[in-house]
C-alpha cells in the first residue's frame, strides 16, 4: 500500500520544489498535495470500515481494537497525511521579501515607478564597511536581519529578557564611513523605538569629530559623556534646562562693545527675541512693534555699555526684569538713558 503513496508524494515533492524556485504556481502545489492527501485517505479508509463497527461493542476493548488494525494500511496513511500537512504549511508559510523562497519583486519595463529594491546584507556590509580612521562614521545599524533569526519565529521579542535577543547586539555594527553622499541620516521610528539604544549612543561612541546633541530627555550626556571626554579626548559642555544656574551660559557674553559690530549684533538678538517682521504686513499693529523692537534694542543696548555692571550681570534675564519694569519707572530710566547712557 505504501507503494500507492509514491505517486502522488513525488507530484507534491516536484510541485513544491517548483513553488519554491518561483517556476511553478501554488496551485501545482496545493494539488500535489491535496492528491498525496486523498491518496492516504482512500488507503485506510477499508480498514477504518472494518473495524469501525467493532469500537464500543459489548466485549471488545479498544485495545483489541487497536491490536487488530492492519499497519500496512495504517502506517502509510498516517505518514502520507502528515508529509500532506507538512506540504500544506510548506506553501502557506510568509517569507520576508529578500529571503530565500519569498515573491519576487515584479518589475515594470521601464523606470516609471522607480527600480529600488531591498538592500541585501551582503552589499549592505560592502556599503557601510565601517568607520573612517580620521574622524569615525554613522551607526547605521547592525550587519543582522532579526526576521530571519530561527529565534523570532520561536518566540516574542522583550527588552528585558536577554534570551529573545537573538544575535541582536552582538552583530558587527554597520557604519557609513561618511565618503559619499549627504551623510545625513534620519530614523524613522516611535516612542520607544530604541532610537537612542540603536543609532545615538553607537554614533557617538563612533563619531571622533565634534558633535552638538539635542538630547530633551537628558538620558545621552550620561551615558557618552565620560567615553568622549576619556577616550576620544573631547570637551563635553553639557546645557541642563534642570540646572540652569550651574549650567547655563550667557547668551550676550559674545558681543564684544568694542567691535565696529556691536549695534549689528545687538539688533540680531532683538530679532531672535522678537521674530521678524512678515514680508506685506503693514498697520497699527506693525507700528506697535517696530516700537516695541525700539524699546529692546534701547534697553539691550544701555544694559551691555553700562560700565558699572560686572559681565555676569549683563544677561538676557536683567534685561526681562527692565521690560516689566512698571510704566513710570520705565520712563524714569528712558530719561535717564536718554541722558547718560554709554550706548550710542
Amino acid at each position: 500500500y505504501g507503494a500507492a503513496l509514491l505517486g502522488p508524494l513525488l507530484v507534491m515533492g516536484i510541485g513544491l520544489v517548483l513553488h519554491r524556485a518561483r517556476v511553478g504556481s501554488r496551485a501545482m502545489a496545493f494539488a500535489g498535495i491535496f492528491g498525496l492527501a486523498a491518496t492516504a485517505l482512500l488507503t485506510g479508509w477499508p480498514e477504518a470500515q472494518r473495524l469501525w463497527p467493532a469500537v464500543g461493542a459489548p466485549g471488545i476493548s479498544l485495545q483489541a481494537v487497536l491490536n487488530a488494525i492492519d499497519l500496512t494500511r495504517a502506517i502509510p496513511c498516517i505518514g502520507g497525511l502528515a508529509l500532506a500537512f507538512a506540504g500544506f504549511c510548506e506553501v502557506t508559510r510568509i517569507r520576508p521579501i529578500g529571503s530565500r523562497g519569498a515573491p519576487s519583486l515584479l518589475r515594470g519595463s521601464s523606470d516609471n515607478f522607480g527600480h529600488a529594491a531591498w538592500l541585501n546584507m551582503k552589499d549592505a556590509r560592502k556599503l557601510f564597511a565601517g568607520p573612517d580612521p580620521a574622524y569615525g562614521g554613522i551607526v547605521v545599524g547592525e550587519a543582522y536581519r532579526v526576521d530571519e533569526d530561527p529565534l523570532a519565529k520561536r518566540t516574542r521579542f522583550s527588552p528585558r529578557d536577554k534570551r529573545s535577543w537573538g544575535r541582536g547586539g552582538t552583530a558587527p555594527l554597520l557604519i557609513d564611513p561618511c565618503h559619499m553622499g549627504s551623510t545625513h541620516a534620519l530614523v524613522f521610528a516611535g516612542s520607544g523605538g530604541f532610537k537612542t539604544t540603536s543609532v545615538g549612543v553607537p554614533t557617538l561612541l563612533t563619531w571622533t569629530g565634534s558633535a552638538v546633541v539635542l538630547d530633551p530627555s537628558r538620558e545621552i550626556g550620561p551615558m557618552v559623556t565620560r567615553y568622549r571626554e576619556q577616550i576620544l579626548g573631547h570637551r563635553v559642555v553639557t546645557l541642563d534646562p534642570a540646572r540652569a544656574k550651574e549650567s547655563g551660559i550667557n547668551v550676550l557674553d559674545w558681543i564684544d562693545i568694542t567691535s565696529p559690530l556691536a549695534d549689528s549684533h545687538v539688533d540680531a538678538v532683538v530679532g531672535w527675541i522678537t521674530s521678524e517682521s512678515r514680508e506685506g504686513t503693514s498697520g497699527s499693529g506693525e507700528f506697535f512693534k517696530g516700537s516695541a523692537r525700539d524699546l529692546i534694542t534701547c534697553l539691550l543696548a544701555d544694559l551691555l555699555w553700562n560700565p558699572v555692571l560686572p559681565p555676569d550681570g549683563k544677561t538676557l534675564r536683567a534685561l526681562q526684569r527692565r521690560l516689566v519694569t512698571p510704566e513710570r519707572q520705565m520712563l524714569t530710566l528712558l530719561k535717564e538713558i536718554y541722558e547718560t547712557s554709554a550706548s550710542r
